[in-house]
């Protein structure tokens, strides 16, 4: 789907500093991952951009975290 802001851009909470984690792909420092976003981030991962998404290939499986490098430039903080 397309994102069409409803509700107004209110502040999002912080992110969760326990899901920061190295990230293994080159240009990105940090990462967070969806799942620990979904256990620890009111509203889950969902809530976050998905352009802020980086591809992840780790023992033949490929995830989606976030770059928090991406989540920082579009306002969000960590706590």
């Amino acid at each position: 789907g397309h994102g069409h802001g409803h509700g107004g851009h209110r502040a999002r909470p912080p992110l969760p500093s326990q899901c920061l984690r190295d990230s293994p792909v080159a240009g990105t420092r940090y990462i967070m991952g969806a799942r620990c976003l979904n256990q620890n981030y009111p509203g889950g991962a969902s809530r976050l951009p998905a352009a802020c998404r980086v591809e992840v290939h780790r023992n033949g499986r490929i995830r989606y975290p976030f770059s928090v490098r991406c989540l920082r430039n579009r306002g969000l903080t960590i706590r």
